[in-house]
């Protein structure tokens, strides 16, 4: 059942009607307020601005000039105890350990008494106890969480794995994700409230190109495509605490220049192409006897496919390499000395099933 609070009297007549009603409420309002805001500037100060007011053990305090408290550590996470001096006044320490939520009086308060502001510095937490939540594969939960303080790891996918250029004839293989971005935040739950959790996906690797085709001689070459660049790497959150950052996509490989040994020939070679990435990788460059043909140069790669191999010579119909699309190959060099397609660039992150490699998340209860 839901009571309603009855309000005092306009114009007080009865004092259970009037002051005591007014009083009540009052209390009511005021219990757990904390208005205070902290500020850490990253280089071992706190300052506590003043017109803050925070209740504690049913008295009201108000900051009525600035506080500076410098941390004796700066990697370590501080809270703000407030003490009572029992005449009038009150005093703001620094401390390691948050205090326990009352329910009660709506607020942390350490077994001495002190009332440990809804506030924490930044840094690390020295004493943590065992993990309420982990996940390390890509999807989303939701979870309760008892009221106090939590420290939260969180990793994003990884992502930005750069193809590998082309050697010569031969096809640069496809990046690998190699970077992912940790964040790690102190929060305060003041009451059972339910958090959705994501771990983002990491990008998939970038796919290989094709090769270049050779004369017979081994001594004449069209170029290899270049490697895709990874998927990027999807961001970590927990809603209304904190997200990571999205990695990029890894930058495509650059495909194969092509040689062309007979002096005096009319032939040539194409390039390869370049990988599929964030900056899709550069086509190689065609080769003849006399120099180079831009006719016969590798594509660009672009933000997702490899670019196709350059046209050889002395076929009718030169079959080139084709480069891939997402999560494709680049495909070899055919008849003509045509150069290899780059491959393709990896699936990000963000589209990666459920359940498929991500980032992290770590959710542990610090000790008071």
């Amino acid at each position: 059942m839901i009571e309603k609070i009855p309000n005092p009297d306009n114009i007080p007549g009865a004092v259970t009607s009037g002051y005591q009603r007014q009083n009540t409420n009052m209390y009511m309002i005021q219990t757990g307020l904390d208005t205070t805001e902290p500020h850490d500037n990253g280089a071992g100060v706190i300052t506590i601005p003043a017109g803050g007011i925070v209740e504690m053990n049913g008295n009201l305090f108000v900051f009525t000039a600035l506080i500076t408290l410098n941390k004796p550590d700066v990697n370590t996470a501080y809270w703000i105890a407030i003490t009572d001096n029992n005449n009038g006044t009150a005093t703001a320490q620094l401390v390691t350990r948050p205090g326990v939520w009352s329910r009660n009086k709506q607020g942390c308060y350490r077994t001495d008494g002190r009332r440990t502001l809804n506030w924490v510095s930044r840094g690390g937490a020295a004493s943590l106890e065992a993990s309420v939540y982990t996940r390390n594969t890509k999807g989303s939960d939701e979870r309760e969480f008892p009221a106090g303080w939590y420290l939260a790891e969180l990793r994003s996918g990884s992502g930005n794995g750069r193809g590998n250029n082309a050697n010569n004839s031969l096809a640069g293989d496809g990046g690998i994700p190699v970077q992912s971005t940790l964040v790690i935040k102190i929060f305060f739950n003041k009451i059972n409230c339910k958090y959705r959790i994501k771990v983002g996906g990491s990008g998939g690797n970038g796919r290989i190109g094709g090769n270049g085709q050779s004369a017979p001689n081994g001594e004449e070459y069209s170029g290899g495509g270049g490697g895709g660049g990874s998927g990027s790497g999807e961001s970590s959150s927990i809603d209304g605490v904190i997200t990571t950052e999205e990695i990029p996509a890894g930058n495509g490989g650059n495909g194969g220049n092509a040689f062309y040994s007979q002096q005096g020939s009319t032939g040539y070679n194409g390039g390869g192409g370049g990988g599929g990435g964030e900056i899709g990788g550069s086509g190689g460059n065609g080769s003849t006897a006399n120099g180079v043909f831009v006719f016969s140069r590798g594509k660009h790669g672009n933000l997702s496919n490899g670019g196709d191999g350059g046209q050889g010579s002395n076929t009718v119909t030169p079959l080139v390499g084709i480069g891939g699309r997402i999560n494709e190959s680049g495909t070899n060099g055919g008849t003509g000395r045509t150069g290899g397609g780059g491959g393709g660039k990896g699936i990000d992150g963000k589209n990666q099933p459920n359940g498929a490699a991500g980032g992290i998340v770590t959710i542990r209860p610090i000790r008071n």
